[in-house]
């Protein structure tokens, strides 16, 4: 029945058939019409956020890694290379980065020329970063580049030495590598704070605060808690100490951060001693002394030998006698 026909049949009952069966019709018609509800669509989940700003340290892809014999490593993700300037460029590319390129499109952010154009290229449909000619991907990538803030200052984990320019600081830790063999085993967080406080400006600086602390001669830094903050200054904007003495600049406080490192040592144990004085030696001491080291070392045997390794200790602690004597 049509919908014309239905309001005929309507008006016909209303006006002939008995009042019960009108406002029965009537009713009926008063009726609101039932229409199927739509199920509610599900949101898809948010997908995470890409952190353009993750470095070498919590990558998760590792390209093949060659048979050869591997010379250099990253001194950061400890990733071996066989080639000197595979292993400068990866440390460049994923822990210096000076400059970056950020997408006018959306929220991509590349280190690397050539990162940008392609996701221009694929992603967008850029035509000028399609477009053959150098000049025309040029001016589009010059106008996406933007400057970091760089380090100032870089220092060994081999020896104590402090550089302040990125090639001689690459150069130098090569050397350590290819004349020496040194690997990432001897590469020592602690040295690497001790070199950082050899900058001139800060040097001075921590030489008075050691005049003040002749009993310090061994210390160490715990890497976990003083060495680099993944992601500084973009996305994490809370610095380290060795955040902090890479990017010092000379308007800063020198002194303030000296305070800082002084701080963050962890300071070597050492075994108790007694106020009372030590006995006096016998007539034939020549003889018996040797024979009362041993005794004290073998005193110690016990304690030492159940003394439980600590992964999360620092490692390689260096004693600071000698070191600034120059």
């Amino acid at each position: 029945m049509s919908r014309h026909q239905h309001f005929l049949m309507a008006e016909h009952l209303l006006c002939h058939a008995p009042t019960q069966v009108a406002s029965q019709v009537v009713s009926a018609l008063e009726k609101p019409c039932s229409r199927p509800v739509k199920a509610k669509e599900s949101k898809r989940p948010a997908a995470p956020e890409r952190d353009y700003f993750k470095t070498c340290v919590s990558a998760t892809k590792q390209s093949r890694i060659c048979s050869k014999k591997h010379k250099y490593f990253c001194t950061s993700c400890e990733r071996p290379f066989v080639e000197k300037a595979d292993w400068k460029r990866h440390e460049e590319t994923y822990q210096e980065r000076p400059e970056m390129f950020k997408c006018d499109l959306c929220p991509a952010i590349y280190f690397l020329e050539k990162d940008f154009t392609k996701h221009h290229k694929e992603k967008h449909r850029c035509t000028s970063c399609a477009d053959t000619t150098t000049r025309s991907k040029k001016a589009h990538a010059i106008s996406a580049k933007r400057r970091r803030m760089t380090r100032t200052g870089w220092g060994c984990g081999f020896c104590c030495h402090f550089s302040t320019d990125w090639t001689e600081r690459c150069d130098h830790v090569a050397r350590h590598m290819e004349k020496e063999g040194l690997t990432n085993m001897n590469w020592y967080h602690s040295k690497v704070i001790y070199s950082l406080l050899q900058r001139p400006a800060i040097y001075h600086q921590w030489e008075r605060l050691l005049l003040t602390q002749p009993g310090l001669t061994n210390c160490a830094w715990n890497q976990h808690s003083t060495g680099r903050v993944e992601g500084y200054p973009e996305r994490n904007p809370i610095p380290q100490l060795q955040d902090y003495l890479e990017y010092f600049t000379p308007e800063q406080d020198a002194a303030a951060l000296v305070r800082l490192a002084y701080s963050k040592i962890v300071k070597s144990s050492s075994p108790p001693r007694t106020s009372a004085p030590p006995p006096v030696p016998p007539k034939d001491y020549l003889d018996t002394s040797l024979q009362g080291w041993t005794d004290e070392v073998d005193c110690w045997a016990p304690l030492t030998t159940s003394v439980i390794e600590d992964d999360i200790l620092p490692t390689g602690m260096c004693g600071l006698d000698g070191w600034y004597g120059n």
